[in-house]
């Protein structure tokens, strides 16, 4: 059974994967829910960096507020390289070094096979140190 949050996540699920492209007069409305609740700032987020949507995001993160941490979230799942060449002077130094600990995400290749592998290695390490008695 659908609850009432439930089906605006559903809605939203669709509005984010129906649409091929972002018409410049929905970027303001964008901004606006990323003010607005997590469901509509994660919406609104996705939205955007699915479209690469890099300065209106830069402005988001100007603009402060937990909107500038969606932003920032967005930002940070585009390559480096979107963002550097989009950016322009909305991309500061500070935003970068912001940027940083996501962008490292990407290239922790403990966070892919490396995870699996840690993980199995882990369930299989000794647990108790034989030597004590």
């Amino acid at each position: 059974m659908l609850y009432a949050a439930d089906t605006d996540e559903f809605v939203a699920l669709h509005a984010i994967a129906g649409m091929p492209s972002l018409p410049h007069s929905l970027i303001p409305g964008l901004l606006d829910w990323l003010r607005q609740d997590d469901l509509h700032a994660a919406a609104a987020a996705q939205l955007l960096m699915r479209h690469e949507a890099v300065r209106p995001l830069l402005a988001a993160v100007h603009d402060g507020g937990r909107g500038r941490l969606w932003a920032l979230r967005a930002l940070g799942d585009l390559p480096r390289e979107v963002v550097q060449r989009d950016g322009g002077e909305l991309l500061t130094d500070e935003i970068e070094q912001d940027l940083e600990p996501i962008w490292i995400g990407r290239v922790d290749w403990l966070r892919g096979d490396g995870a699996e592998g840690l993980a199995a290695l882990d369930v299989q390490k000794v647990r108790f140190n034989p030597l004590v008695t």
